[in-house]
């Protein structure tokens, strides 16, 4: 079954270790596997630094095929777990000082490494099995990898430099590329998808900014309304989903809102607002609010309160 590319990526980029399996140069026919830190290059691509004493190293220069095991961070249970196995070709190369400096980023202790017998591989996926629990699973192809949107390293660079001074402290954004960010947040690193279709290029400032002040509670002194009409207020949440129109906030009470990033809204229009709504909650359960029917109704009527006011709309989402 072919499967959606999105959750792919955001797997790829969040996860922080991976195991990989050579072909044994020591025990032909045996697989040869070894845990290697994870970090991509801006085409989405794995990349491995390592020894040239390494016992997968010397596996490598005889024969570059391989395999890749990821596994979501921090899953309770392996079995029911987002995971991907990627099969692939390793490609030793010397990378330009922008890519060294994106992979420093991500493992700043590596750089020690660079002084000694240390090289860079890329990996060159041939095909991909996600597995998103029991009966999820399918294969992506590498026509699949080679036609996804990616950013240069100039411009991620660029787009680094932009929203450096609006960061809240406690975080460094370690990459950016279409389809989410790469943060380190008290020494913890994290992802954060823009959702299910990539960011146009036009639009990555805009968004990063608004997920910059929305990860900082003492940044957002809003009222949020409630579907009642009284007033509520979050001071400690996590972030739910970035889309174009806003960020979407779950509060402790594990109830979801939505802030509104009205300069953006008038870009991409009511219509296109309603989908992007409307594609979060298809994954919701809908409580009943006073005049609407249904969720649709409901995603509409908040819809144009937040035309209308560029204030805060999608409120009474609760968690299925």
């Amino acid at each position: 079954m072919k499967q959606a590319v999105e959750p792919v990526i955001d797997l790829l980029h969040g996860a922080t270790y991976a195991t990989l399996a050579t072909q044994s140069a020591r025990l032909p026919g045996y697989p040869y596997a070894t845990l290697v830190p994870n970090v991509l290059d801006e085409c989405h691509r794995p990349l491995l630094l390592v020894s040239a004493l390494a016992e997968h190293t010397r596996n490598l220069f005889a024969d570059p095929r391989l395999s890749l095991s990821l596994l979501e961070p921090n899953c309770a249970n392996v079995q029911t777990a987002t995971r991907l196995t990627l099969i692939g070709d390793a490609e030793p190369f010397e990378p330009d000082d922008q890519l060294q400096a994106r992979y420093l980023r991500y493992l700043p202790d590596a750089e020690q490494y660079l002084q000694l017998d240390f090289m860079f591989f890329r990996i060159v996926p041939r095909r991909v099995r996600p597995i998103a629990g029991l009966g999820r699973m399918g294969w992506l192809e590498a026509d699949d990898f080679s036609s996804l949107p990616s950013l240069s390293l100039e411009t991620e660079n660029r787009l680094l430099d932009s929203v450096q001074r609006a960061v809240p402290d406690g975080i460094s954004i370690l990459g950016i590329d279409c389809y989410g960010i790469d943060y380190q947040a008290d020494g913890i690193r994290k992802r954060q998808g823009f959702g299910e279709t990539a960011v146009r290029e036009e639009h990555l400032e805009t968004i990063l900014h608004d997920c910059c002040h929305a990860a900082c509670p003492g940044k957002i002194q809003r009222i949020i309304r409630s579907d009642y009409g009284s007033a509520c207020a979050f001071p400690d949440f996590t972030i739910a989903g970035i889309r174009h129109a806003g960020v979407f906030l779950r509060g402790v009470d594990k109830r979801l809102c939505f802030i509104g990033a009205s300069k953006f809204a008038l870009d991409v229009g009511q219509p296109a607002f309603i989908q992007l709504a409307l594609q979060i909650g298809t994954r919701l359960t809908h409580r009943p609010t006073p005049g609407s029917s249904g969720s649709e109704a409901t995603v509409q009527r908040f819809a144009q309160v937040f035309l209308d006011t560029g204030e805060v709309c999608l409120i009474g989402l609760d968690v299925a």
